[in-house]
């Protein structure tokens, strides 16, 4: 999935691994996080949060 936007249109960017929350994304593109999963194949999803209040997932990579 992509999605063009402007600077400061996302607030922030949630990170959740198998239904499990684990934490947020800077939404600098020059800042990088790694997040633990489990072994093997994991459900990974990041929502993004919009000044205007609104979510939407922008990126979803289910686990086969």
């Amino acid at each position: 999935m992509t999605s063009t936007c402007t600077a400061g249109d996302i607030t922030e960017l949630k990170v959740s691994i198998n239904d499990a929350q684990k934490g947020t994304l800077s939404t600098n593109p020059d800042v990088s996080r790694t997040f633990a999963g489990t072994s093997g194949t994991n459900n990974v999803i990041v929502v993004a949060k919009y000044a205007n209040g609104a979510e939407s997932v922008v990126f979803q990579n289910p686990a086969l």
